[in-house]
């Protein structure tokens, strides 16, 4: 499974009023996208829904002396496409246009890695000492 559908899986289950999925969330999914120059990135439940996954985050530019110059808030959205996904990037770049290309890129590289969410969702339930009920023939959760 592509890691954004493993996002998109999981919103679902908080939307439709399961919180417990919220700790996934901020846990294990929060803990792989972008950080470093990027601020820490956080899924926008609010805006996300079945057919679109909303992503913000800023990213921390150096002015032509390398200092940092100021912070740049942007939001990623994510769309299915026959086989993939497509993303779309919105915030105020002005003269820094050129960082839309590389965001889009490494935001595109960990949202389509392959996961297996089964594990995922297991070890998670392990840690809350509940015991998963798994169909050996069921990939899906």
């Amino acid at each position: 499974m592509m890691f954004c559908t493993f996002i998109a899986m999981l919103i679902k289950f908080i939307q439709s009023g399961d919180a417990r999925y919220q700790d996934l969330i901020d846990n294990y999914v929060i803990g792989k996208l972008p950080s470093g120059y990027v601020r820490l990135a956080k899924i926008d439940l609010i805006s996300s829904n079945s057919q679109r996954i909303v992503i913000t985050s800023g990213y921390h530019v150096m002015n032509e002396l390398g200092f940092y110059a100021k912070w740049i808030n942007f939001r990623i959205i994510v769309t299915p496409v026959f086989g993939g996904i497509d993303l779309k990037i919105r915030g105020n770049f002005g003269k820094y246009q050129e960082l839309k290309d590389y965001l889009i890129e490494m935001f595109y590289d960990i949202l389509t890695e392959k996961i297996d969410n089964t594990k995922i969702i297991t070890d998670w339930l392990k840690e809350l000492e509940i015991q998963p009920m798994v169909n050996k023939n069921d990939t899906t959760i």
